[in-house]
């Protein structure tokens, strides 16, 4: 059991925002004196002044290989499974190693760009949500929490029942964790996390906003009235919505309504070329049909949001296989997308400094990275990009690692040291 709690608090440990060491262990003394000379230009430009540039210096001392492994090698293990899950579901029919078979996409440098955009923002919101789930887990708040449970975790943190949770509370709450010695950067990403008004501390509407509580409110209010209403009542709106849902699917009814319906002999078809072949006309409709109804699958999609570019958000659940039998959160990325009613609160704390740092780093993608340096570069929209599957999907992981670490930089703020 001793050993079982150590695993744990180590576990929690690592969630917070001061888990793991991700620096270069490799030296490469080329790319070393590279940076040395932009160090120096950015000492006289002024831009050794600029927190952005800072950060991204440090977030680009690596390559996409050597991010990664170190990534791997060291971050939360249910973190590497869901961005790998997250990857797989967006990209993984990209590349086949077994069979031989890789794809190549063909896009513009600003599809590209806003992919990496919307990936380092997923990766940022990874981080923010793997937090919060180690903060419920030391509140002992479980996924099945009522709103009473949130209500009680608070008036327990909020020990002078002020009505606010305030900086000397969060740092009992984690004393724990960090066997008393917590650090003042984790009392004040707790604040900064929660904390909407800036008063320097959390009340209960914030709490509960940030902790993804509002989504319980809801769910508990909706129970509520299904009750009220009775069964009749429900079976109606049950009724009213299948109905809703099924507009869409008018084709399909259409269908079903004749499924016999068969052809025999032969068509003769017209090709684009002005050449003439003929088929069976029963295999010809089958193809049709299977046409249609591919055409019509991709309709819904779009009408539901799930194409071009919202394919970000709806990977987030990483498949439909259900979390990890030993993950202590329930999974990560299900966590993430439960709350797509309520997402904007993983996100909107992010300070302008690493969104500007975040567009160097597609600019830099753009560019070819390092060896990309000093070549002329078209307008995002004229660059003709053709990437290989497999590629594509280092990409997207990388991208997805900066945001998280770029969300644990600003949490730590150790970059800011450079500054001074």
């Amino acid at each position: 059991d001793e050993t079982k709690e150590s695993s744990s608090s180590s576990m929690v440990h690592s969630s917070l925002m001061g888990g793991g060491d991700l620096s270069t262990t490799t030296v490469d003394w080329g790319g070393a004196l590279g940076r040395l000379r932009e160090r120096v230009g950015d000492v006289e430009s002024g831009d050794s002044q600029n927190p952005s540039k800072v950060l991204f210096r440090l977030m680009s001392s690596q390559s996409p290989n050597q991010a990664i492994g170190s990534f791997v090698s060291k971050a939360n293990p249910q973190v590497v499974q869901a961005m790998s899950g997250a990857v797989g579901s967006l990209l993984g029919g990209l590349s086949n190693p077994q069979s031989g078979v890789e794809m190549v996409v063909k896009a513009t440098g600003d599809k590209i760009g806003s992919l990496c955009f919307q990936l380092q923002m997923t990766g940022y919101m990874f981080r923010n949500a793997e937090y919060v789930m180690a903060l419920k887990e030391i509140m002992d708040l479980s996924g099945s929490a009522t709103l009473q449970d949130y209500k009680d975790a608070f008036d327990k943190l909020d020990k002078d029942d002020s009505g606010y949770i305030e900086a000397g509370e969060i740092q009992e709450l984690l004393d724990n964790v960090y066997s008393g010695k917590v650090p003042t950067f984790e009392i004040e990403t707790f604040i900064n996390f929660f904390d909407q008004d800036n008063d320097g501390r959390v009340s209960w509407e914030e709490f509960k906003r940030g902790l993804g509580a509002v989504m319980v409110s809801r769910a508990e209010e909706k129970s509520k009235l299904q009750k009220l209403l009775g069964s009749s009542e429900s079976k109606k709106i049950a009724k009213e919505k299948e109905e809703e849902e099924g507009a869409d699917d008018e084709d399909d009814e259409e269908e079903v309504e004749n499924p016999n319906v068969s052809v025999s002999g032969t068509l003769e078809i017209e090709l684009d070329d002005g050449t003439t072949v003929q088929v069976d006309a029963d295999e010809y409709m089958k193809s049709l049909k299977a046409e249609a109804s591919a055409l019509k699958n991709e309709l819904r999609r779009q009408k539901r949001g799930k194409s071009g570019e919202n394919q970000v958000s709806e990977f987030l659940a990483g498949g439909n296989d259900g979390p990890a039998k030993d993950d202590p959160f329930g999974g990560l990325a299900n966590y993430v997308a439960s709350r797509q009613g309520d997402i904007k609160s993983l996100t909107e704390g992010i300070s302008p400094e690493i969104v500007d740092t975040m567009k160097m780093l597609v600019d830099f993608v753009l560019e070819g990275g390092q060896s990309g340096k000093g070549r002329p570069i078209p307008k995002k929209e004229q660059m003709e990009m053709e990437i290989p599957g497999s590629a594509l999907q280092q990409l997207a992981l990388w991208q997805l690692i900066l945001g998280y670490q770029l969300r644990e930089a600003e949490a730590k703020g150790d970059y800011l040291k450079l500054l001074e």
